[in-house]
């Protein structure tokens, strides 16, 4: 089993509710097992919460909108650098 957290906005501060959610956990690091616990996530969630939509945000998301919001995609300037990087690799360093 595995918990993730799936984030609601909400109209009143701060402005978001977290609602974990457990679901079978398929192992390995290919997309197809990724998108497998991505899948199970959601008709997790949906069980709950029929009519909620959602919008996972990674680059191993099935929607086109997700992966380019996703950290490896997402792009920020590093002033010292003077050149675009992705989001993720600042966090990581």
């Amino acid at each position: 089993m595995a918990t993730r957290a799936i984030f609601i906005s909400t109209k009143t501060k701060p402005y978001y509710r977290v609602i974990p959610v457990f679901f079978a956990w398929n192992g390995g690091f290919a997309k197809i097992q990724s998108q497998k616990n991505i899948r199970a996530m959601h008709r997790e969630y949906h069980r709950y919460y029929p009519d909620g939509k959602i919008l996972e945000i990674s680059s191993r998301s099935e929607q086109d909108l997700g992966v380019k919001l996703s950290a490896f995609n997402l792009m920020t300037v590093v002033p010292s650098l003077k050149k675009k990087i992705p989001v993720e690799c600042v966090f990581q360093a």
